[in-house]
């Protein structure tokens, strides 16, 4: 799901972003406030939202892995 997406659907609600998203509280954030800032976006602003949301979802996921790694060892 893109964070354009997202943000039509849940609306402002961090937690809830975070959680469609499978992203850190303070990162939907972060893109909440851009998509705020800078209504009504540009298709530009769009793709640009949408690649960060990705590089934090990859992030994230990147990070559980790494947890689940030093749990097993």
């Amino acid at each position: 799901m893109t964070f354009t997406a997202a943000f039509a659907l849940h609306g402002p609600d961090v937690p809830k972003l975070a959680e469609a998203l499978c992203i850190r509280g303070q990162d939907a954030d972060r893109l909440k406030n851009y998509m705020m800032n800078h209504k009504p976006l540009t298709p530009r602003q769009h793709k640009h939202i949408n690649q960060r949301c990705r590089q934090m979802v990859a992030r994230h996921a990147l990070r559980l892995v790494r947890e689940k790694a030093q749990v097993a060892a």
